[in-house]
């Protein structure tokens, strides 16, 4: 029970705050181009393919590093490169993530010399994984789809 200003103050604070913070992402925009973060396999060139990681709604840009899918791919002797794309919630909801997947990072990735290119997508990112594959047939080699997001039950 509320006993006085305090406690309400506080009370305010505990609901405002988780409040703001999902306004902030729920809003927060794309940005042209769609930041990347680059984990090359082999120092002195390229691999001979790539794999593209497309992050899940709640996930931030490094997650990908930080809860080991890097170094997992690294152990188990992957040879590819990765990038992850901060292709969050924003793009999508303003349609765009298929064209910044495509504009700046499979093109580029294809124009460099890759011919190889597979997608890995959690949750939502493998919703977007799976359109972008309708829009772009032909342009990958496959998608791996962890939990994809496929719309509300």
């Amino acid at each position: 029970m509320l006993r006085g200003r305090r406690d309400v103050l506080f009370a305010l604070f505990l609901v405002a705050v988780p409040i703001l913070f999902s306004c902030c992402a729920i809003n927060k925009a794309g940005l042209v181009p769609v930041p990347t973060i680059a984990y090359p396999n082999r120092p002195e060139g390229r691999a001979p393919a790539l794999i593209v990681l497309l992050p899940g709604k709640r996930s931030r840009s490094g997650d990908f590093d930080r809860k080991r899918f890097v170094d997992m791919a690294r152990e188990r002797g992957v040879d590819a490169d990765l990038i992850e794309a901060d292709l969050h919630l924003g793009y999508y909801r303003d349609g765009t993530s298929s064209t910044r997947l495509w504009d700046d990072v499979v093109a580029p990735a294809r124009a460099s010399g890759y011919e190889r290119i597979w997608i890995v997508g959690i949750s939502l990112g493998g919703s977007g994984a799976i359109g972008f594959a309708r829009e772009h047939p032909g342009a990958l080699t496959g998608i791996v789809l962890l939990s994809p997001f496929l719309g509300p039950p």
